[in-house]
């Protein structure tokens, strides 16, 4: 899954659009992991 989604996101043209795209999208999974994390460590 991991791999076929890298493949995927390299396989893809390099516009401006995809890589801010891309940016928000690792920003969101950051965010989400850190809420989790918090959550977890908070009980």
């Amino acid at each position: 899954m991991a791999i076929a989604l890298l493949g995927f996101i390299f396989s893809r043209p390099r516009s401006p659009a995809w890589w801010l795209f891309l940016a928000v999208l690792l920003m969101g999974a950051g965010l989400f992991a850190y809420v989790v994390i918090l959550a977890i460590r908070l009980g």
